[in-house]
């Protein structure tokens, strides 16, 4: 990365990395200008960390033109809007459920104005009459329950946690010893750490190909503490432990980048890539294609949509228009593996 770039880049994560609560080294501009405020704005947007960029910038003693203030309070505003419908779901959620589910892949501790809601529960056909006796309606999708209704964000529901025929962890270790978090204020149950890494790694090697910088803070987070023996076992058991190691070993080279340091996982797991810091990261090609041979030759079905995130670097509407005439036109077997 070059010139405005780098510095839209060092901008968000100087503005969002007290989700990781270590503040790196890192030389910023003096005064914002309007490229380097665009590109902040689009770097904090595709690495899901906007509304917690915008309310930082706007609380520091950055200069900026004060008609700069005034669009980025707009879109504050906006993502707060975006925040009281997650406020009001997880409430409808918290009313129905009670402490019987756990909410997956979707908190991430800081506030994030998220478009669905993953709810982890034993029996997801009485879940969905329970949500449909609230007004929700079931979407027409194939080998999925997700519901909606107007005014919440919509609900996929599950009993188990896999990627096509892909899983990564157990059943049953998925509800051991949940957490309760509060999400927009709403108490909430999540997995347990070495669970919420396992699925949240397994999510960025099976189906979205890329690490957002504030997954990045959040995983950097909880390493920590989590149980890092008992996590490999599991990898181990469940045949991902080459695309596993991996991700680690990008997760501590990025972590070199932008602090200059080994990250807490580089003492258990002393693995290191060389990579840019460029984020969202993107798997390359060949990653991707041995993380699915490493589960077997029929998730090769997967690339197309790997095609989407690479698209998506260049141009959201030329990934959307690909997605649109390749993977919505390739049928129920596809699309099980695909997604599901």
């Amino acid at each position: 990365m070059k010139g405005k770039r780098e510095n839209a880049m060092k901008l968000v994560i100087a503005c969002t990395c007290d989700i990781y609560n270590r503040k790196p080294e890192l030389a910023l501009p003096e005064r914002l200008d309007s490229g380097i405020i665009l590109g902040s704005l689009k770097c904090a947007f595709s690495n899901k960390v906007l509304y917690l960029y915008l309310k930082n910038i706007l609380e520091s003693d950055l200069l900026m033109e004060d008609k700069f203030k005034e669009y980025l309070n707009s879109l504050k505003k906006m993502e707060e809007i975006n925040l009281v419908t997650l406020q009001r779901t997880m409430e409808i959620v918290d009313e129905v459920l009670g402490d019987n589910y756990i909410l997956v892949t979707t908190y991430r501790a800081y506030p994030y104005a998220t478009h669905d809601v993953d709810l982890l529960v034993r029996d997801k056909l009485k879940t969905k009459s329970l949500f449909e006796n609230r007004g929700f309606r079931l979407l027409p999708l194939p080998r999925a329950i997700e519901l909606r209704k107007d005014g919440f964000l919509d609900l996929e529901i599950m009993e188990t946690m896999k990627w096509g025929s892909i899983h990564v962890i157990d059943k049953e270790e998925l509800w051991v010893k949940p957490r309760r978090v509060a999400v927009c204020g709403v108490e909430t149950l999540v997995p347990n750490v070495e669970a919420d890494l396992l699925t949240t790694i397994a999510h960025w090697n099976f189906q979205n190909y890329n690490i957002t910088l504030g997954e990045l803070f959040y995983v950097y987070s909880l390493s920590a503490s989590a149980d890092w023996h008992k996590m490999l076992e599991q990898v181990g058991k469940h045949g991902w432990l080459r695309s596993f190691l991996n991700t680690i070993g990008v997760l501590n080279g990025l972590h070199w980048r932008i602090y200059g340091k080994p990250s807490p996982m580089d003492v258990i797991i002393p693995f290191r890539n060389d990579v840019c810091l460029e984020l969202p990261y993107l798997y390359s090609v060949q990653d991707v294609s041995r993380v699915l041979a490493e589960k077997g030759i029929i998730n090769f079905v997967k690339l197309p949509s790997y095609v989407t995130e690479m698209l998506r670097k260049r141009s959201e509407g030329l990934a959307q228009a690909y997605a649109e005439v390749v993977l919505h036109h390739l049928g129920g077997f596809f699309i099980e593996h695909l997604y599901y």
